[in-house]
């Protein structure tokens, strides 16, 4: 969809999705709700399994969130219940049931701000705490000045590769550390198989760390980098980026923060990150506005500033949309 063509930026948590399932392992007909995070994934899984058994399963397109999974399970409503957070006792069904891990991934801090032109923000588990917390409330704020500081941005200057077909991506996992990933289209993949990829720093006119092409049309190199140096990388001897940090000119511009606004799995696990990384004052619930600190009138006071959407998909439509937004998702 183009409208994840924004620039984006994710910081892992970790998220684990499971389905609460009754006794029924194959019944002719069964239903669930819930977590809208696996969404995608339970739309086509439903479809294969239904054509390779004849039974009729189905999951609530939207699924309503994780406490709607749990809330509609305990009562009967469902036969299974979508959940990224853990059932409590006070949700749990008086039957008999049992998790079913089924799906794994990560949540991610996305954000949209057009004036820094797709350069990659690095934000602290503190400066999230602050925005979140709505102590944080313009993108030029010290704070993400700071982590810019810390965590400088790295930019590809080099507008076309000088080898068509191939591309590069640049990471940095730590702050002396560049993961380079070299991608190349099938033809590119076959005439070079055998050749080297490169990750060569010019400043210092050395090569940093090859990698041979093998089978795999997507090769990642990582090595040791210095802020103060610039650094290209090559295929067989033929640049296809080039990587420097640039300067980042934070906008005055107030910050939209985006949340789920429905009982959420995703809610719960951020809530859960912020109180361990960050600041003990967040709660952990499914409820964004019962996890902040100062709870849901804190977030009124915030006004038009603090944006509730419903389900995954709405808040990272909702951030890809509108300029100046951040959230999870």
């Amino acid at each position: 969809m183009t409208k994840f063509r924004k620039p984006f930026v994710a910081i892992a948590l970790a998220l684990v999705g499971s389905l609460s399932a009754g006794t029924v392992a194959l019944a002719e007909s069964a239903s669930g709700s819930g977590a809208t995070f696996p969404q995608n994934f339970m739309a086509s899984a439903t479809v294969a399994f239904n054509a390779a058994t004849g039974h009729n399963v189905s999951y609530a397109n939207p699924g309503g969130g994780s406490s709607k999974g749990k809330s509609d399970f305990k009562a009967g409503l469902t036969d299974f219940g979508g959940s990224d957070s853990a059932v409590t006792t006070a949700q749990a069904a008086s039957f008999d049931w049992a998790y079913i891990p089924y799906l794994a991934g990560s949540i991610a801090i996305a954000y949209r701000l057009d004036e820094i032109k797709g350069t990659t923000l690095s934000l602290s588990p503190a400066t999230i705490n602050g925005i979140f917390g709505g102590t944080i409330t313009n993108w030029n704020d010290p704070s993400i000045a700071n982590d810019m500081k810390t965590n400088p941005a790295w930019a590809n200057t080099q507008k076309k590769s000088a080898l068509k077909g191939a591309s590069s991506v640049w990471s940095t996992p730590s702050l002396n550390t560049a993961l380079v990933t070299v991608t190349l289209i099938p033809s590119v993949l076959k005439s070079s198989k055998g050749k080297t990829v490169e990750l060569y720093n010019d400043t210092k006119k050395k090569s940093v760390k090859t990698a041979t092409i093998g089978a795999k049309g997507e090769i990642a190199i990582s090595g040791n980098v210095d802020s103060a140096n610039s650094y290209s990388v090559k295929v067989d001897g033929k640049v296809v980026g080039k990587y420097g940090v640039v300067a980042v000119n934070l906008p005055d511009k107030a910050i939209t923060v985006v949340y789920r606004s429905d009982g959420s799995g995703t809610s719960n696990n951020f809530c859960n990150f912020m109180k361990n990384a960050a600041n003990s004052d967040w709660a952990i619930n499914d409820a964004f506005t019962s996890c902040i600190p100062g709870g849901s009138s804190k977030v009124a006071s915030f006004g038009s500033t603090f944006q509730g959407q419903s389900g995954s998909a709405n808040v990272s439509n909702y951030i890809a949309d509108t300029n100046g937004t951040i959230g999870y998702t």
